[in-house]
């Protein structure tokens, strides 16, 4: 093993560096408080929950399809929205025992005048009957209610068809005012 002597320019392993100027003890404070500062940055960055990821793009899955089948009621209101001028809302119900479809429509509001009123009968008794085979009715009332309405109850009018007159009935050249004659039951309110 070399021997060093007294004046040799190598530094011992086991010994230490300080700085000797007051320039160099400032610079190894500011390198020690940097170095800790980084230090709890990355301490803090590893344990921070649920911390934000990049923005992504937003994929978008199919909605599910219900495989139940519509009632009937839920059929043919889906058509009346489908063939509506003036309505938005459609509550549908049959009754069996005396083959009787009624059917309440709420029209956009302040729409119920005497001629959107014959419009509308027209217009779902056309659907309706259309499809009576498929719906078996004996009879079809549309009952229409406007809540702009000046009525205390929103019902702005009501008509009614047998299926003896609609067989009867030349849907396809048809008016509202030739086929506001032809209902059994009818009223504006």
């Amino acid at each position: 093993m070399p021997h060093h002597q007294k004046g040799s320019t190598q530094l011992h392993a086991n010994r230490s560096y300080a700085p000797s100027s007051p320039f160099q003890q400032r610079l190894l404070r500011q390198g020690n408080v940097i170095a800790f500062a980084l230090l709890i940055i990355a301490l803090l960055a590893c344990s921070a929950p649920n911390t934000p990821q990049p923005a992504q793009q937003a994929t978008t899955l199919p909605q599910p399809t219900s495989t139940l089948p519509l009632t009937l009621e839920g059929q043919i209101e889906r058509q009346a929205a489908q063939a509506t001028r003036y309505g938005h809302a459609f509550f549908a119900f049959y009754t069996d025992t005396d083959k009787k479809l009624t059917m309440e429509e709420t029209l956009q509001n302040g729409t119920g005048t005497v001629a959107t009123i014959k419009e509308e009968c027209l217009r779902m008794h056309k659907l309706i009957w259309h499809n009576q085979e498929r719906i078996g009715q004996d009879s079809f009332m549309l009952q229409l209610y406007d809540k702009a309405s000046s009525k205390a109850s929103g019902y702005v009018g009501v008509c009614q068809m047998r299926k003896e007159q609609a067989q009867a009935a030349p849907w396809d050249t048809l008016n509202a005012e030739a086929a506001w004659k032809l209902y059994e039951s009818k009223n504006i309110f």
